[in-house]
């Protein structure tokens, strides 16, 4: 498993945070297919709002054979949760649709083209104007993720990450409790071979970020 970037760890902590508290409904199918995607062109000339990323970024998917994505993305030192973004299915190089220059880092999922077809047509209005505010936003419809998601682009994480978040105790704000320190550890590992071996550690050891 290759070494993550600090941009990373941060995108990563900041879901891992979201699932700590009474969001984790919300937010437990990213966490668990979520893959660590490659920052690469922008195409927009000038700088839109981030709420707004996740209707351009579909649309431009669509409109230019992209895939769209979803989740966390780092860009001029914050992690912006609920962010869309565009991914070329062939590279797996994100294609960044909101701001002026490639975010720092993305950790969220890729969606298939039907799907997010079926999606926007599911939540336009009855004036034919487009309600589609996002996949993971109140009452959007939820993808398969054996149909609607591609899973062979990007990064993976330490799956021991993904398990702890979706089964920790819950807290009841992102960060008012620290992480523990051996899940730092993991995310911040720089040898691989231990990373494979997928040692366990105990839920101890709470501390906020070292």
């Amino acid at each position: 498993m290759a070494t993550l970037s600090e941009d990373e760890v941060q995108v990563v902590v900041q879901l891992v945070e979201r699932c700590l508290t009474h969001e984790r409904t919300t937010w437990a199918q990213v966490m668990r297919h979520a893959r660590l995607l490659t920052p690469g062109t922008v195409v927009r000339s000038r700088t839109t709002r981030p709420a707004m990323s996740r209707t351009y970024a579909y649309q431009h998917a669509l409109a230019s054979g992209l895939l769209y994505a979803e989740g966390v993305a780092h860009h001029r030192g914050f992690a912006h949760e609920r962010m869309g973004w565009c991914v070329d299915a062939d590279t797996g190089v994100v294609v960044e649709p909101t701001f002026l220059e490639p975010g720092a880092a993305y950790f969220g999922v890729v969606l298939r083209p039907e799907f997010m077809l079926r999606a926007v047509e599911a939540h336009r209005y009855d004036d034919g104007e487009d309600g589609f505010r996002g996949v993971y936003h109140m009452f959007c419809m939820e993808p398969d993720p054996a149909v609607d998601m591609v899973h062979d682009l990007g990064r993976d994480i330490p799956a021991s990450v993904r398990d702890w978040a979706l089964s920790a105790d819950l807290q009841p704000r992102p960060g008012s409790a620290g992480l523990p320190a051996w899940l730092w550890e993991e995310l911040r590992r720089q040898d691989s071979e231990k990373t494979a071996t997928g040692q366990r550690r105990d839920d101890g050891g709470q501390s906020s970020e070292p």
